[in-house]
């Protein structure tokens, strides 16, 4: 959890990551609410939000052991199209690959 709300920290070992992120989107309409801060007390505060933005895959999927040697299908797969969140959300999608 990222303790300042803005940070964002992520390890990835093996493989690919995708990332998704909402454009033009409030807090609000995201049902996101503040978390305190672990590390820092009052200090700061992170903003958790409990919608699920890959809840479901569409389509055929490939085993993840096909990943590994082909980023074309990392690709392919990583678009906004290939995953439905847990409930409608606002804004617009922008999708990158780690």
């Amino acid at each position: 959890r990222d303790p300042y709300d803005w940070t964002g920290t992520s390890l990835c070992l093996e493989g690919s990551k995708v990332w998704r992120f909402l454009l033009d989107v409030d807090d609000a309409d995201l049902e996101a609410y503040k978390l305190p801060s672990e590390a820092f007390g009052d200090d700061s505060a992170g903003t958790q939000s409990d919608i699920d933005l890959y809840c479901v895959q569409e389509g055929d999927w490939p085993d993840a052991a096909d990943f590994e040697d082909d980023r074309d299908l990392v690709k392919a797969k990583a678009g906004p199209e290939n995953f439905t969140p847990s409930t409608q959300v606002p804004g617009r999608f922008c999708t990158a690959l780690q």
